[in-house]
C-alpha cells in the first residue's frame, strides 16, 4: 500500500525530507538512540517511584508498543505537488510518518476544495490554482490590476536594434500639441479635460489636428527624428501602436510585470481573468492597458498636468504586510511541511520516554493539522475580500456608466486603484493572520486570539499618524495642474 501525500508548499522539498527520513530510519544508527531513550524512560519511572511511590511501568510498555507500531514498519510514499501535479516516490518511510501526513494533507486539500465550492470562489482566485498564494490564487485579481498602474513602454518603443523612442515622442506630443490645445484661451478645443478624464479610449481623446505646429517623432523607422505636424504625429503614433508587432511586444512586457511564466498565457488573458474574478462586466483589457499607459505619461511625464494625490502615495502598513506575506506564504508552508517530516526521528526518540513522548506525539499531529487548515481559512478570507471588493467595484462601474464613462477611463483609474489598495491591504492583513487563526483553532486557548486581536487593532491605530495628517495638506496637489504649474 502506497500512502499519497499532497504538498501545498513545495513538493520537491517534501520529497527531500521524506528521503532523509527514510535514510535515517533505514541506516540502523537510530536504533542505538532509541535504546537510550528506553533506558531514560525506565530511569524516569524509577525516579518517580522514589518521589511518588509509583511505578507506572506501563508507560514504558506503551512507548515500546507505540514505537514498534509507528516507526518500525515502512511503506512507500507518493508526493504530489498540488500546484504543478508533479509526483515523486519515496520508499521505506515509517508508517508513523507516512500515514498521518497522507491523511491530514489530503484532508486539508479536500477541505479547501470543499470550501471553495461552497463559497463559489472564482477559478481565477482559487487557492489551489497554479502559483497558489501570491501567485495565481489568493488576491491575484487585485494584484494584477494594481500592477498596471505603473506600466511603461520601455523597450517596446524601439526596434530590435534599440533604435527609436516612442515614449519620448508621446511626451513631445503631449507637451506641444495636447497642452497647447488645453491652454488656448479661445476657440473650440479638440482636447478637453473632461474628455481626457472620462473617455473610454484615452489616446483617442488626445487627438489634435494642428498642421501649423511641428514636433520631432522618434519612431523605430525614423530613430534619428522626423519633423511632423501634430496631426501627422498623432496618426504616425496611432499607426505604430496599432501594429500587431507592437501589441505583441507590449503584451510580453506587461506579462513580465505581472509575473506570467506560462508562455501560453497572455497579459490580456490574465487581466480578463482578474476582471472576471471581480465581476467587472464589459471590461476591455486592451483598452485598459493602453489607457493605463497613456495615463502614466499624463501624470508622470515632464508636462504632467494631473498630479498624483497624496493619498495615492501613502504606503499602508497592512499593504506592506500583504506583500511580505504573499512573498513568504508558500515558502513558509513548504518549510513547515518539510520540518514536520524531518523531525520525525526526534519524535520517534521522544516516544520512548513515557508520558513526555505521548504528549509530543499529540503535538506532532497538531502541527500537521495547523498547516493543513491554512488553505480553508485562506478561502474564507478570499471570499470576504472578493465579496466586498466586487460590491465596491459594482458601485464604481454604475457611477461611471451614469456619468458617460467606463471602468477603462482615466478618471476611474484614480477611483479604482485606491479601492483595490484598500481591500488588498485588508486581505493582506487577514492573510498574514491565517497562521495565528489556525493556531488558535488547533491549540485552543486565549493567547493566540489575544495576539491576533492586538495585531488587528495595532494595524488600525498605526494607520492614523497625526504628524502625517498635519503634513498632508502640503503633500496633496490639486487634481488638475495645467502645464505642470
Amino acid at each position: 500500500m502506497a500512502y499519497e501525500v499532497i504538498s501545498i508548499g513545495d513538493g520537491e522539498m517534501m520529497y527531500n525530507a521524506f528521503q532523509g527520513v527514510a535514510m535515517i530510519f533505514g541506516s540502523g544508527n537510530l536504533e542505538k538512540i532509541i535504546k537510550s531513550g528506553f533506558m531514560l524512560g525506565t530511569l524516569f519511572i524509577s525516579i518517580r517511584y522514589l518521589t511518588n511511590q509509583e511505578f507506572p511501568l506501563h508507560h514504558v510498555l506503551v512507548g515500546v508498543t507505540l514505537y514498534s507500531v509507528m516507526f518500525i514498519p515502512t511503506d512507500t510514499v507518493t508526493i504530489e505537488d498540488v500546484y504543478t501535479g508533479d509526483v515523486r516516490v519515496v520508499a521505506n518511510v515509517p508508517i508513523g510518518v507516512a500515514a498521518p501526513m497522507s491523511i491530514i494533507s489530503k484532508m486539508g486539500v479536500n477541505m479547501t476544495e470543499m470550501f471553495e465550492t461552497a463559497f463559489s470562489t472564482p477559478s481565477e482566485a482559487s487557492m489551489l490554482s497554479a502559483g497558489g498564494v501570491g501567485g495565481g490564487g489568493y488576491l491575484s485579481a487585485l494584484n494584477t490590476l494594481i500592477k498596471l498602474r505603473n506600466i511603461g513602454i520601455e523597450t517596446t518603443g524601439s526596434n530590435a536594434d534599440w533604435q527609436g523612442d516612442l515614449g519620448k515622442t508621446i511626451n513631445l506630443y503631449i507637451e506641444n500639441c495636447v497642452m497647447y490645445d488645453l491652454e488656448l484661451s479661445e476657440g473650440p478645443h479638440e482636447v478637453t479635460r473632461e474628455g481626457l478624464q472620462k473617455s473610454p479610449d484615452l489616446w483617442a481623446a488626445m487627438k489634435t489636428t494642428f498642421i501649423n505646429i511641428d514636433i520631432l517623432t522618434f519612431l523605430k523607422n525614423t530613430p534619428s527624428g522626423e519633423q511632423k505636424s501634430c496631426e501627422d504625429a498623432y496618426n504616425a503614433i496611432t499607426q505604430y501602436m496599432d501594429d500587431p508587432d507592437f501589441s505583441d511586444k507590449t503584451d510580453r512586457l506587461v506579462a513580465g510585470e505581472l509575473g506570467i511564466t506560462d508562455p501560453a498565457q497572455t497579459a490580456a488573458d490574465k487581466i480578463d481573468n482578474a476582471a472576471a474574478a471581480l465581476a467587472m462586466a464589459g471590461f476591455d483589457s486592451q483598452k485598459y492597458m493602453r489607457n493605463a499607459l497613456m495615463a502614466s505619461y499624463l501624470k508622470d511625464g515632464p508636462s504632467a498636468f494631473i498630479m498624483r494625490t497624496g493619498q495615492e502615495q501613502l504606503n499602508l502598513q497592512w499593504a506592506s504586510e500583504q506583500g511580505m506575506f504573499n512573498e513568504i506564504a508558500r515558502p513558509l508552508m513548504a518549510f513547515v511541511e518539510m520540518f514536520t517530516v524531518a523531525i520525525s526521528p526526534i519524535v520517534a526518540f521522544l516516544s520512548t520516554l513515557g508520558p513526555i513522548g505521548m504528549t509530543m506525539m499529540v503535538r506532532y499531529v497538531q502541527m500537521m493539522l495547523w498547516i493543513a487548515l491554512w488553505g480553508p481559512l485562506m478561502v474564507v478570507c478570499n471570499v470576504y475580500i472578493t465579496l466586498v471588493n466586487t460590491r465596491a467595484l459594482t458601485v464604481l462601474a454604475d457611477n461611471a456608466t451614469a456619468n458617460g464613462s467606463g471602468m477603462e477611463a482615466m478618471i476611474m483609474h484614480d477611483k479604482l486603484y485606491p479601492t483595490l489598495e484598500t481591500w488588498l491591504s485588508a486581505g493582506g492583513m487577514l492573510a498574514s493572520s491565517v497562521p495565528a487563526l489556525s493556531l488558535m483553532i488547533v491549540y485552543g486557548g486565549s493567547v493566540a486570539a489575544t495576539n491576533l486581536a492586538g495585531k488587528m487593532t495595532a494595524g488600525a491605530s498605526s494607520s492614523v499618524n497625526p504628524s502625517r495628517l498635519m503634513a498632508e495638506p502640503a503633500t496633496i496637489a490639486p487634481s488638475m495642474n495645467i502645464g505642470g504649474m
